[in-house]
């Protein structure tokens, strides 16, 4: 009976401390999109996250691997949401048999799916994820300078750029990697220098024109 009461007293234990450490990264991840890496303290995270000082220094033995970390879990949660999105994405093409595909009026009517479907998930990530929008793009600017960074960084593109490939392999096997390379350039800079615009002020149609041109092009269909 006391192990019992031991080991649910140990996994209560776990389960308040895996609770505490995930609301310290939450809480970094914030400050990183608000004041950038310099910026990123151990008393700045606490404040955030509404805990006292001596917690982050005991869950993170210093600020190098809180940040890692936060970044780490940003680039994990980012990456699941984004799958979640083109999961949708492939059941619409794949809802389409390869012959048909061939034909102008297919491809034409997916294609204008397509940039619906990419100008609205854009404007939802520049409405609802601008935070993980400013982490991974400073990920991204500070992998040249942190050499801790690259890995999450490579990895993180290469996570990203995977579904593009897919995609484009649809349409054109022989060069799906240059063209999802090409696509992954334009949507990220779409985000990216959206970022700083009041939502109100974003012109969705602006963004859907251009994934509609990037579309048609990758995809043969003229404009």
């Amino acid at each position: 009976m006391s192990e019992v009461i031991e080991k649910k007293g140990s996994i209560r234990r776990r389960t308040k401390g895996e609770k505490t450490r995930k609301q310290i990264l939450d809480a970094a991840i914030t400050v990183l999109a608000q004041q950038g890496i310099k910026g990123t303290t151990h008393r700045a995270v606490a404040a955030v996250a509404n805990i006292q000082l001596s917690l982050t220094t005991y869950y993170f033995k210093d600020i190098n691997e809180l940040v890692h970390e936060a970044f780490l879990l940003s680039a994990k949660e980012t990456q699941a949401r984004v799958n979640s999105a083109w999961d949708q994405a492939f059941e619409v093409v794949e809802a389409i048999e390869k012959a048909q595909l061939r034909k102008k009026a297919v491809r034409e009517q997916l294609c204008n799916t397509l940039a619906d479907m990419s100008a609205q998930y854009i404007y939802h990530k520049l409405e609802e994820e601008q935070e993980a929008l400013a982490v991974e793009q400073l990920m991204f600017t500070q992998a040249k300078l942190i050499p801790e960074l690259r890995e999450i960084a490579l990895q993180h593109k290469q996570a990203l750029i995977t579904p593009f490939m897919k995609l484009c392999g649809y349409f054109n096997k022989k060069y799906a990697d240059i063209d999802a390379d090409i696509m992954l350039t334009i949507y990220t800079q779409l985000e990216y220098r959206n970022l700083g615009i009041p939502v109100e002020l974003l012109d969705i149609e602006e963004i859907r024109t251009t994934t509609y041109r990037i579309l048609a092009l990758l995809m043969g269909v003229r404009t």
